[in-house]
């Protein structure tokens, strides 16, 4: 599988492209909306607006078929480098897309320890990335999301 970036759809001719995949990774993730709140809005607002700077992109694979299959938004600027949000659908988990996707993240990010952050309930699902490449806890906040979220990594190799 490859993974391909929102920025290859910029250009005006690939415009009604560009909205197709958006619309088609939103559909993949609206399920975050029950873990996010706001989800939609940073989506779209955030995410989707972003990836016209230089500042964020969303990296993406298709299957066979050309099925958008798992998603990847991130941030990139002098601030931060992160790892907004990841997802992979159910039917393709455990078939290294997700490792592919970090791996490509990072190369984007230029850094091998990007700021994360994920609920505690994905810690089993991350805990081999996490072991990998050595991520350090920095902070748990409570009440965030639905549930304790958790700081990964750093910002600084």
């Amino acid at each position: 599988m490859i993974v391909d970036s929102i920025k290859n759809y910029l250009q005006d001719e690939k415009h009604d492209e560009f909205v197709k995949i958006i619309n088609e990774i939103y559909k993949l993730t609206k399920c975050l909306n029950s873990e996010y709140p706001g989800y939609y809005e940073w989506f779209f607002n955030k995410q989707v607006k972003g990836s016209l700077t230089s500042n964020r992109t969303i990296l993406f694979v298709r299957n066979d078929a050309g099925k958008i299959v798992a998603v990847c938004c991130l941030k990139k600027d002098e601030e931060e480098k992160k790892i907004c949000s990841l997802y992979v659908n159910s039917e393709y988990r455990n078939h290294g897309i997700g490792s592919l996707l970090f791996k490509e993240s990072m190369k984007y990010l230029e850094t091998t320890k990007p700021l994360t952050t994920f609920t505690e309930d994905k810690l089993p699902m991350l805990s081999r990335i996490i072991d990998k490449y050595d991520w350090q806890l920095t902070e748990v906040v409570d009440g965030i999301y639905n549930e304790v979220l958790r700081n990964y990594a750093t910002m600084v190799d």
